[in-house]
C-alpha cells in the first residue's frame, strides 16, 4: 500500500512539475486559451504582414522554444490551422512552420561548413556577411560554422557557392549526415 502511495505521489510529482508558467504541459499541446495582445503580436510578427488568418483560439507546445497552434478563420470564415515556432532567446525570430498541416519554407537553406584554418573562417564570414548570409553557430569541437542562407534560389546553388570558397573543403545540409 505504501509503495503504491508514493509511485502515485512520484507521477503526481513529475506531472505538476513538467508544466510551464502558462500551464502548458511541456512536450505535449496545452488547451486552447484565448490570444493575449503579446501572443496576437507574435502571431503578426511570424505572418510578416501576411493578414489572411485571423486567430480565434491558441494551444502552446513547450520545446525547445514554443510552438503555437493558432486556430484562424480566413477573410471567408473557414477555419484553418498555423503553427508558429518561437525559438528560445537569441535563436531567431517566429516563425510559420506550418498552415493546415502542410510544411512552410522560410526560403532559406542550412548548411555546415567545414573549413580548414582561422584564415577560412575569416574569409567565409566575410563572404557570408556581404551576401546577406547568416552564421548562426561556431561550432566549438570543430572547425565549422551553420549558415543560415537566403542568398541562392535553390540548395544546389547555395552548396556549390560555399564549396567553392577556399579553405572550405566540406558543405553538409544541417541534419543530414554523410558517411566517408
Amino acid at each position: 500500500m505504501m509503495k503504491r502511495l508514493i509511485y502515485i505521489l512520484a507521477i503526481l510529482f513529475v506531472f505538476v512539475s513538467c508544466r510551464s508558467k502558462d500551464n502548458a504541459l511541456v512536450g505535449a499541446y496545452g488547451h486552447p486559451s484565448q490570444i493575449t495582445p503579446e501572443i496576437q503580436k507574435l502571431f503578426i510578427q511570424a505572418m510578416k504582414g501576411d493578414m489572411r488568418f485571423t486567430p480565434k483560439k491558441v494551444r502552446m507546445q513547450i520545446v525547445a522554444g514554443t510552438n503555437y497552434e493558432f486556430l484562424c478563420m480566413d477573410t471567408d470564415k473557414n477555419p484553418h490551422t498555423v503553427v508558429v515556432f518561437n525559438p528560445l532567446p537569441g535563436r531567431g525570430g517566429p516563425r510559420v512552420v506550418s498552415i493546415d498541416g502542410r510544411p512552410v519554407s522560410d526560403g532559406t537553406f542550412r548548411f555546415i561548413v567545414y573549413y580548414e584554418n582561422e584564415t577560412a573562417k575569416e574569409h567565409l564570414s566575410s563572404l557570408a556577411r556581404e551576401r546577406g548570409d547568416e552564421i548562426y553557430h561556431q561550432y566549438v569541437n570543430y572547425r565549422a560554422v551553420a549558415i543560415k542562407v537566403s542568398s541562392c534560389a535553390t540548395k544546389d546553388e547555395a552548396r556549390a557557392f560555399y564549396s567553392g570558397v577556399e579553405g572550405v573543403h566540406r558543405v553538409v545540409e544541417e541534419g543530414m549526415m554523410e558517411l566517408q
